[in-house]
């Protein structure tokens, strides 16, 4: 007999939870989605096989979740569920409700166990390490999935992202208001049953972009190793992988070693991977879901990281054509990235801005760097669907970084490093300081001690010619950050010519030592320049860090520890190598090699703003012209290469025309430009001389003058670095043909691109419908 009441207990709960999962969400149940009575009087606890027996829910789809009810009072029974999500399904949590006062997320996971009651105070969550957390540590919104039937669901706009679980709540696609007491209300309802299921789809994306938001929180503020934790224990979310994957992509470009560039490139293929099966299904955009969309912006990323990566694995040409295949998928993803934020309707503003914050960041790199193409190259690359504006790309980052979402940060720190090193290396070698100085201030603002961001400080005082303050930046970062070897010798390398600047070659010198004898990026060049202060010192041999080093020992490491990438040889190599040969015709002696090596690796213009500096150097190098003028004169001369008179001269020109000497300047670079056939070996310093002129007849508004010379550096052909140089004549024109415009008082003629993201609509968020 009362086995028999028991039974019929059980069917009358049974259904019982049913008829109100119906009224409650007014529509056929969800199989993938089950409300669960807790605290049926006849159990002490529910098991997961009990869940199966007596509700129907099979352990599977409830997670493997036990709950205890010995706790809850006979008063709480009707108000507290519990609403169990497949467990396999990625990205889906397990939600959870107390009392209809709390609720949490976490991940599914076995043998988690919920301990409910009705009073927050005597609700816990177990830990996955087997402790107990009250609810306050879980940051538990005071908020309910299923509103109460004694208080009305307030309205919120349909514009309001879902900043948190209340949100979340509110911002359901459907009503989910409780029924009166009575109500005829049926299980079927004319909401289309994916309608839940987006909205939880939608919320546990949220999530996971959260957590790749702390990740990033914990990473700019030098807390690498737990980001890495906290990342690697959710990988199977893709957001979560896809930050994990960048980690170690930074550190393989960072270490150079091959262990860890297969590490990363394992990694970004497997999270390439799961967004690949993330973003299929369906073919129409309009049909696509949040998860897909976003799915699509990471595969383009991860793509356009492997790119970089390949290089570094193989230094082949093999490995130089797959890089470019997988640069060009990249850039026809970010592509569809745009034309799918261009033409959705979004029903969460805080995923769209998530989203476009991704495109911005890659549309906007994109631009930037095929904007430096030379003319008679960009035709070649257009034709496959390359082509790139400057403005587009600053203003599409500059607009990505005020969006405050997950990208943002990122949107800024490219922004800030094309202004510190793009625009100096591969544009027309003129950067607006006081632009990324103000783009510094709200990230030093937010991360005060962050590594990666006092090194950007330190390098826009190097330019500002403040050499005492940059070097006091450098080495906050450097002390901020030590889990990255490499990251610090970043530091290290931009120290020591801040002490070249400021003319202190022997430290300047310890410091390419021990980048030798530390880094693995470029042997030879560190090499190279750890002999160049020593022979600017006029030593032949000095005692570093307990060590004796040679002038002569450190060139002949020049030859031996030479590298290849996709086979050719750095520039600063190739320039090493052809300073080893003159070292060796001059009698084991070089002319002033260190400031020479630094114009060719475009960082004299940190001087601009130090005539004193300028001043002292244009003195060395006079005393220096006179002295080989003394030399050659009597029988008894050293040996000194013609080109080695040329070089000194140039870089006369250089000093002159910062201390804006123009008349002086042009006359000294002129005179390089004319004695083109009596010049040996060095014959990029005739049109490096052009180029010069070209830039003192730009600041003095001469621009035809500016063009003239322009078009003179182009004429020269087959010279060492002439690629890089013809990226700056590039630059210098377009710089030309804006000034111009603006002194002709004509709008700007705008350059066509399919990347065009500067200014580009997107629509706004779908409202939620009334039902």
């Amino acid at each position: 007999m009362q086995k028999k009441q028991s039974r019929t207990l059980h069917t009358n709960v049974k259904l019982n939870c049913t008829l109100l999962l119906g009224l409650l969400y007014r529509r056929k149940a969800d199989p993938q989605t089950t409300l669960v009575p807790h605290g049926d009087p006849t159990h002490s606890s529910i098991e997961s096989h009990e869940l199966q027996r007596n509700y129907g829910v099979s352990p599977l789809a409830a997670g493997v979740i036990a709950i205890d009810n010995r706790d809850v009072k006979e008063d709480g029974l009707e108000s507290t569920w519990v609403v169990c999500l497949p467990r396999k399904q990625p990205g889906i949590k397990i939600y959870y409700i107390a009392g209809l006062r709390t609720m949490a997320s976490r991940s599914a996971a076995k043998g988690l166990k919920v301990v409910i009651a009705p009073s927050q105070a005597e609700t816990f969550y177990d830990c996955p390490d087997g402790g107990s957390l009250p609810p306050s540590s879980l940051s538990i919104n005071q908020a309910t999935l299923l509103p109460s039937s004694s208080s009305p669901r307030p309205r919120k706009s349909p514009l309001a992202g879902p900043s948190g679980v209340d949100d979340f709540r509110d911002h359901l696609p459907y009503n989910m208001d409780t029924p009166t007491p009575g109500s005829s209300a049926s299980p079927q309802s004319t909401v289309p049953e994916s309608s839940a299921e987006r909205a939880l789809a939608e919320f546990a994306l949220v999530e996971e972009i959260r957590v790749a938001q702390l990740a990033i929180h914990l990473f700019l503020n030098n807390d690498i190793l737990e980001a890495k934790r906290m990342l690697e224990a959710k990988v199977d979310n893709m957001y979560a992988a896809v930050a994990h994957s960048t980690i170690l992509y930074l550190q393989a470009l960072m270490t150079v070693t091959a262990e860890d560039a297969r590490t990363a490139s394992k990694a970004l293929r497997e999270t390439q991977s799961l967004c690949g099966k993330r973003c299929r299904g369906r073919f129409s955009r309009s049909k696509r879901t949040e998860e897909q969309v976003h799915a699509e912006l990471c595969y383009a990323e991860c793509g356009l990281m492997l790119s970089a990566l390949v290089l570094s694995e193989d230094p082949g040409l093999t490995a130089l054509v797959k890089a470019g295949i997988r640069f060009k998928s990249s850039h026809s993803t970010y592509q569809t990235c745009l034309n799918i934020l261009r033409d959705r309707e979004w029903s969460c503003p805080e995923l769209k801005g998530h989203f476009e914050s991704g495109v911005r960041l890659g549309i906007g790199s994109f631009n930037l760097i095929f904007s430096c193409v030379p003319a008679k190259h960009a035709k070649y690359l257009s034709i496959v669907g390359f082509s790139g504006v400057s403005k587009v790309g600053h203003a599409a980052l500059l607009s990505g970084g005020t969006l405050g979402a997950l990208r943002s940060v990122l949107c800024s720190l490219v922004l800030i490093g094309w202004e510190t090193y793009g625009k100096i290396v591969l544009g027309c070698g003129i950067c607006d300081v006081d632009d990324a100085t103000e783009m510094l201030i709200p990230l030093l603002e937010q991360y005060p001690n962050g590594a990666i961001v006092l090194f950007l400080c330190g390098r826009v005082a190097q330019l500002k010619g403040q050499f005492a303050e940059a070097l006091e930046y450098f080495k906050r970062s450097m002390e901020a950050q030590t889990e990255w070897k490499q990251y610090q010798h970043l530091c290290v390398w931009e120290s020591m010519w801040c002490h070249c600047f400021t003319m202190d070659y022997m430290k300047a010198s310890e410091l390419a030592y021990y980048l030798y004898k530390e880094n693995q990026w470029s042997k030879t060049t560190y090499a190279y320049l750890t002999a160049s202060f020593l022979l600017m010192l006029g030593l032949d041999e000095a005692t570093i860090g307990g060590e004796k080093v040679t002038v002569s020992a450190m060139m002949g490491e020049v030859l031996a520890r030479k590298q290849r990438v996709a086979g050719q040889s750095l520039p600063p190599e190739k320039l090493a190598e052809k300073r080893f040969k003159r070292y060796v015709d001059q009698n084991k002696d070089l002319i002033f090699p260190a400031f020479e090596f630094i114009y060719f690796t475009a960082g004299m213009s940190a001087l601009v703003s130090r005539p004193d500096i300028v001043q002292d150097l244009l003195s060395l190098l006079d005393g220096n012209l006179a002295e080989i003028k003394r030399a050659t004169s009597t029988k008894d001369r050293k040996r000194i290469h013609v080109d080695s008179i040329h070089t000194i001269n140039f870089l006369r020109g250089i000093c002159l025309s910062y201390l804006n000497k123009v008349d002086d300047a042009c006359a000294v670079l002129n005179e390089i430009i004319d004695s083109d056939k009596s010049i040996v070996d060095d014959k990029f310093l005739p049109p490096h001389a052009a180029m010069e002129i070209a830039h003192l007849k730009l600041r003095t508004d001469d621009l035809s003058g500016a063009l003239q010379y322009c078009m003179k550096a182009l004429s020269f052909k087959t010279y060492f670095m002439q690629a890089k140089l013809e990226l700056r004549i590039a630059a210098t024109m377009e710089l030309i043909e804006e000034r111009e415009e603006a002194l002709s008082g004509r709008p700007p003629l705008e350059k066509t691109s399919s990347n065009d993201a500067g200014d580009f609509y997107t629509p706004p968020s779908s409202p939620e419908p009334d039902i």
